[in-house]
């Protein structure tokens, strides 16, 4: 069930939440009740226009707040509110006083760890303390410090499944937004939401909008394919948007989530068997090439890849970022016979070098780390800038692969300006409305291609090989730039 969770001030805020949660589909309103007055609060429990659980937290407990959460609890009961949600901590004594007065409520007895996600043995552990006091659900949510908790969370929820235990797990934090979604497709009975980004009740939530909207959590079954973006950062990333509305555009049963992770090796050993798919970014575009995998001669002469699809044991690997950038070139003069300086050195780097090398190109690399740099120009033959006074004598693009507006990028960047007639500057940076890049090219009327089109162009490769269907170009880049803002 689609939970919106809330902590409204009073009745009337309770009823904008309402509507904005029957809007968009959610199934229950968790009301928290730490901060409301009784009086507002009786008149939400009064108002039927939506089931509700009643929820009410304790960071340090106190006789005062003790004695409140048993009043507020009690006038939940005495309304025949839906759901009741009490934490293990307030103790046997104040849950079984409770349990005595309930008639048709349904009993939540939940675990909170706000601070780290403990060992599954120690979840399990937890799980049949927990379950000493008989309820109608159980709840264990924990804080995730990696992805790899959200591991933990999913193999407890195999355990409960298999002895039918009704089991609400998830992790919280940034972490454990995706790892949300892969607990409620195996088995986690509740999804929670927030009202907005804002508004949240719990580190880690998504606003029901987007739940709804566009990544479609209703429609997450067990069959659902999982696929998804794998880097750090990925706050810049929009290809859970892109992805989103294609399956949704195409009837495709599958979801597309962002990936926060640390260690590359690691997820893919735990977690090939629950995603089918991934996209790849930084700093994982080199490093996914030296896992056990299936890839072509293309790919192993680039030496970075951006996609792979799980099959057996082993990832099959494509760079789409080749397929898509080929496309660029093919329909850019200035991107053929042309001396091409490339800022940046890493997997992007490659790709684009390996790509301009095709069509009689002279390229110079130059970045801020020389090693990377020299060992790039090497590997691909191509010439080594190491000091940014002594650019080539013409420069009639340039390239830049790395994150927008660093520093390095804008002092380099402006001093070329001051030295030569540039015809083209391609930023494969996302942040497009935010360049300093292209704001530059802008005053000085020179031609760009952003970050956007480059993204574009290889997402819809890379689309065909997730789900072998083809997408309207127009229809997603629509969505996607209304959306642009929007940040999973």
């Amino acid at each position: 069930m689609l939970v919106l969770s809330c902590q409204p001030k009073n009745y009337r805020e309770f009823k904008k939440i309402v509507k904005y949660g029957f809007e968009h589909g959610a199934d229950l309103i968790e009301v928290r009740g730490e901060k409301i007055k009784d009086k507002e609060l009786i008149k939400i429990f009064c108002d039927e226009s939506s089931p509700k659980i009643f929820t009410y937290r304790i960071n340090q407990f106190s006789y005062s707040k003790i004695k409140d959460a048993s009043k507020k609890y009690r006038l939940a009961l005495e309304n025949k509110v839906e759901y009741i949600d009490v934490d293990i901590n307030f103790g046997k004594h104040f849950i079984n006083k409770l349990k005595k007065e309930i008639s048709k409520t349904k009993l939540i007895l939940s675990y909170h760890n706000y601070e780290k996600t403990p060992k599954l043995k120690q979840l399990i552990q937890i799980l049949e303390y927990t379950r000493k006091i008989s309820a109608d659900y159980y709840k264990i949510v924990t804080y995730a410090n990696s992805f790899m908790d959200n591991y933990s969370i999913l193999k407890l929820l195999e355990f409960a499944n298999k002895k039918s235990i009704n089991l609400i797990s998830h992790c919280m934090g940034e972490f454990g937004k995706s790892g949300r979604f892969l607990a409620y497709k195996n088995g986690s009975k509740f999804f929670y939401a927030s009202y907005n980004s804002s508004h949240e009740t719990a580190p880690g939530q998504i606003p029901l909008e987007y739940l709804s909207t566009i990544l479609k959590v209703k429609n997450l079954y067990p069959s659902t394919r999982i696929y998804g973006i794998v880097g750090n950062p990925l706050k810049q990333s929009k290809s859970w948007l892109f992805h989103n509305f294609g399956f949704n555009q195409t009837c495709s049963n599958a979801i597309y989530l962002n990936f926060l992770i640390n260690d590359l090796e690691e997820f893919v050993y735990y977690f090939k068997n629950y995603i089918r798919g991934i996209s790849i970014t930084i700093p994982f575009k080199e490093e996914i090439l030296q896992l056990p995998n299936i890839s072509s001669k293309i790919i192993k002469e680039i030496g970075s890849a951006n996609t792979a699809i799980f099959k057996d044991t082993k990832p099959v690997l494509f760079n789409t970022d080749y397929l898509g950038f080929k496309e660029i070139v093919q329909n850019e003069k200035f991107l053929k016979n042309s001396n091409i300086l490339v800022v940046g050195a890493g997997g992007s780097a490659r790709t684009i070098i390996y790509t301009l090398k095709k069509f009689n190109n002279q390229i110079f690399i130059i970045n801020r780390s020389i090693q990377n740099a020299e060992i790039l120009a090497k590997e691909m033959n191509i010439n080594l800038i190491k000091h940014k006074s002594k650019f080539p004598e013409k420069v009639d693009v340039v390239i830049n692969t790395t994150p927008g507006n660093n520093k390095f990028l804008i002092n380099l960047f402006k001093k070329i300006l001051s030295e030569k007639k540039i015809k083209l500057v391609v930023d494969l940076d996302l942040n497009i409305k935010q360049s300093k890049l292209l704001s530059m090219c802008r005053t000085k009327k020179i031609k760009t291609i952003n970050g956007f089109e480059f993204f574009i162009h290889q997402a819809i490769h890379q689309f065909k090989i997730f789900t072998g269907k083809n997408i309207s170009v127009r229809k997603v880049r629509k969505f996607v730039l209304e959306n642009y803002n929007k940040v999973f």
